[in-house]
């Protein structure tokens, strides 16, 4: 994985790869997010009668890659981070499936020559809007002529969450997992979509403003608590929650916009998947 984000992306993703059993949805794809990308996968197929699909993975997210064992598809997945790449994928269990370390800015293929690009989370680790229209480009580029890319990524409300009402929350128990309090944390703290949130600043406010030593309502919340918010401290690696609307605006500049899906579960309206056609070359994925 990579950034244009100032901060040492070598560290945050050594960490993630420690301990991501200890992240959940929305950080992690959930069944329905797995659903949504292997219908549109099926569709794709079945509307140009094809056989056989040419998958490139952004990251090595370990859910994703078993979509290897769909018939007819290969995937080679593209990761910055050694460290996740040795620790998550699956390795020689996955049929026609392979992972190398690279810049998702130079992708290690031809042009033209993908027929879905895969993304879970990737333009959240982008700067606003610069990078972000760079890798757009850098997809559509790697894309065939009727190929699609199929994006989940996060977005913040219209309206900013005051941070401590997103404390008070979890308190209450108003959450199903430590990731939900994470995740709703992250985007109240950003201030606009060009500085986005840094890490650190998300763990230090929750230290400082935990209610002593309780410092979440569950012993289960508390072990994933130490497992990832904890590791956060010392990282200034950025994250970027744009509005839809305003992803809605970059990605219009290379993409036409061919399926909207919005998964059923808690704050599944900030986890939206997109299937999206390179302008020119728009097709029916419905």
């Amino acid at each position: 994985m990579t950034s244009s984000h100032p901060g040492n992306a070598d560290a945050i993703w050594a960490n993630v790869a420690a301990v991501y059993n200890a992240y959940a949805s929305p950080f992690t794809p959930s069944s329905e997010d797995i659903q949504i990308v292997r219908e549109s996968i099926i569709c794709w197929k079945a509307e140009h009668r094809r056989s056989r699909v040419r998958v490139v993975l952004m990251g090595v997210t370990p859910a994703l890659a078993q979509l290897a064992f769909e018939p007819g598809v290969s995937i080679l997945a593209v990761d910055y981070s050694a460290p996740m790449i040795r620790t998550l994928w699956p390795g020689n269990t996955l049929p026609h499936a392979g992972a190398v370390c690279g810049n998702w800015f130079q992708l290690p293929v031809l042009p033209s020559a993908v027929d879905v690009v895969l993304a879970d989370g990737v333009v959240n680790t982008f700067s606003y809007p610069a990078a972000l229209t760079d890798w757009m480009r850098v997809v559509a580029d790697a894309l065939t002529e009727n190929g699609i890319a199929i994006v989940r990524c996060f977005v913040s409300p219209d309206t900013r969450e005051d941070p401590a009402g997103v404390l008070d929350k979890m308190y209450a128990g108003r959450f199903e997992t430590f990731s939900h309090f994470e995740f709703e944390l992250l985007i109240a703290l950003q201030t606009n979509s060009r500085n986005g949130v840094v890490l650190r600043d998300a763990a230090r406010f929750w230290l400082e403003r935990s209610r002593g030593a309780r410092l979440a309502p569950s012993p289960r919340f508390e072990a994933q608590a130490r497992e990832t918010i904890e590791r956060w401290r010392d990282s200034d690696y950025v994250c970027v929650f744009p509005r839809f609307r305003e992803l809605r605006e970059i990605l219009g500049d290379c993409f036409q916009e061919r399926r909207l899906a919005l998964p059923t579960y808690y704050l599944g309206e900030r986890c939206p998947t997109l299937v999206l056609a390179p302008k020119k070359r728009i097709i029916d994925v419905r």
